[in-house]
């Protein structure tokens, strides 16, 4: 982990807590941190974590690095990827692939990270000419039992689209989980792609298309901001947005391929 690996370096210990996506387990986990008085918190908010959950921290003047997430009317330090390049890069890949219809599958409706990939696909797409339709945009949660509910979802909404972009690599491979399961060959019928490209990403059949999001670089930035608050803790919050990097596989490529074919075909 990149994060403890530059606080260990620097002579911090890393306590660790996982709140699974709840607030209120966020919530008590924050408390216990508080009562410890560490020195400061790195911190993936929960979709639903506001700006008065982490009033104690900023009362005791423990300082606080966001990562991936904003809390809205929150100012501190906060790194991420740039979550609009990213879905923006998505979004023109699908459209030169041919997909006229695309869909975005999972992720909590809450999410700034959710909100921000489909604010950048609907630039990617608007470049081609086209635009995510309401009913397309099927929020859930980040995992892949929410992959397998946004299927369902598709499903009972008609004709499928062309292709479709996961709120992470979690959500895709329950979406190509779904998508077998009725009956769909997920890369030759119906694109996929997503956000993250984590190493089980490429193992995927088909390999998946995904954006890197680089989370241990992430770690590695946040422990150096929160260093660096440490030194200077009046300063003005920081943000450091990481550029993404499309890597396309064979989930989005083997559509236009079978498409190609079935023209040949015809002639």
């Amino acid at each position: 982990m990149a994060l403890e690996a530059v606080m260990h370096e620097e002579g911090y210990a890393l306590l660790q807590g996982y709140s699974r996506d709840d607030q209120e387990r966020e919530q008590r986990l924050l408390e216990e941190m508080a009562e410890h008085r560490v020195d400061g918190v790195v911190l993936i908010p929960s979709k639903e974590t506001r700006s008065v959950h982490l009033n104690r921290l900023a009362a005791l003047g423990i300082p606080v690095v966001l990562i991936a997430r904003r809390v809205p009317g929150h100012e501190t330090d906060y790194v991420g990827v740039n979550n609009v390049m990213a879905g923006r890069l998505l979004g023109e890949h699908l459209a030169e692939q041919g997909c006229r219809r695309v869909a975005l599958l999972g992720g909590p409706s809450r999410s700034t990270a959710r909100a921000e990939r489909q604010r950048g696909l609907a630039a990617g797409l608007r470049r081609h000419g086209l635009t995510v339709e309401p009913g397309l945009a099927i929020p859930t949660s980040a995992d892949r039992k929410g992959g397998v509910k946004a299927v369902t979802a598709l499903l009972q909404r008609g004709r499928l689209p062309e292709g479709s972009v996961c709120y992470s690599d979690v959500v895709a491979f329950g979406v190509l989980s779904g998508l077998r399961a009725a009956g769909v060959e997920p890369g030759s019928e119906v694109a996929v792609a997503s956000f993250d490209d984590i190493a089980e990403a490429r193992l995927q059949h088909p390999p998946l298309t995904s954006v890197a999001t680089y989370p241990d670089l992430a770690g590695t930035e946040a422990a150096r901001l929160l260093l660096e608050r440490f030194e200077e803790p009046q300063a003005k919050p920081r943000r450091v947005l990481l550029k993404p990097r499309l890597h396309v596989r064979a989930s989005t490529t083997g559509r236009s391929r079978t498409a190609s074919m079935l023209e040949e075909g015809r002639q």
